[in-house]
């Protein structure tokens, strides 16, 4: 198995990665779920973590089928499809040219 870092490590090589800034912009927070911006970076690039109080090993904003003694509570502040399709759509895929029909 390969090396697993902290989603703090994680966040920071990101941070590095994109050409970040290294102090985050002012946070918002929604309920119990607290989002963490590093932005601008290059080419409008964001590094965005969302730290949820109380939650567990759920999907936030959807449902679990196993009792929360098990996996804990969902958090329904933030909704993490619509939040991941958000960012999606500021951050399209970049097209790579193959050079062979273009």
């Amino acid at each position: 198995m390969g090396l697993l870092l902290s989603i703090l490590q994680e966040q920071e090589n990101w941070v590095d990665h994109n050409s970040c800034p290294k102090e985050p912009m002012e946070g918002t927070r929604t309920g119990k779920a607290v989002c963490t911006m590093y932005a601008p970076g290059k080419e409008g690039s964001e590094v965005i973590l969302w730290t949820l109080e109380d939650g567990g090993h759920t999907w936030p904003g959807g449902s679990s089928t196993l009792p929360e003694k098990q996996v804990g509570k969902v958090n329904t502040d933030i909704s993490a499809s619509e939040l991941m399709w958000q960012f999606f759509e500021r951050h399209p895929r970049q097209k790579k040219h193959s050079g062979l029909w273009e």
